[in-house]
This record gives structure tokens, sequence and C-alpha cells, in this order.
């Protein structure tokens, strides 16, 4: 459905290090899956928050913490169906 990547270089590799990316859906449609990616030096750690949001949701809020790295790279693509489709499955198996 929709999916973003950015590249951000740390000032001070001892501090952990944010980013706070929001995927929406588009209309008529709700996330379905998430599928992040994210890349570190070889002494790197990141992190996986999610904030906001949840299976079902339009909109999925999420947070990478990286830590002991000089670069964070990420990408992601959310996938999705239609808020009717949804609905249906949820019903069945509910």
């Amino acid at each position: 459905m929709k999916g973003g990547s950015d590249r951000h270089r740390h000032r001070n590799n001892y501090e952990p290090f944010y980013v706070t990316i929001t995927a929406t859906a588009k209309n008529g449609f709700v996330i379905s899956y998430l599928d992040v990616t994210a890349t570190t030096d070889a002494g790197g750690t990141v992190d996986f928050n999610l904030i906001r949001g949840q299976t079902g949701s339009r909109t999925m809020v999420f947070q990478l913490i990286s830590n002991n790295s000089d670069f964070l790279t990420y990408s992601y693509l959310a996938y999705g169906i239609r808020e009717e489709e949804y609905r249906k499955v949820t019903e069945v198996s509910g």
C-alpha cells in the first residue's frame, strides 16, 4: 500500500537516537501488516516500539530507537485490505 525510507546520521553515537514514523492507509483501507527493516553499523542496536495503532487501524505510529551506531537506515511497507473485508474476517474469527 504505502511505504517509505530514510537515512539518519547520529551526532553522538553514545546516546539513543529516536525516529518516529506514521504509516497511514488509503481511504477505505486498514493496515493489516507492517514490514519494517532497519540497518545500523556493526556495533549498533535497534529497538522497535509501536506507539499507536494495531492491526485494523487506519494509522500506525512506530518508533525506531538506535544506539551505539553512527547511522540508522530504515524502510517500511504497510500492507492493507479493504475495511469491509477486514470486518468480515474479524467477525468470522471472533
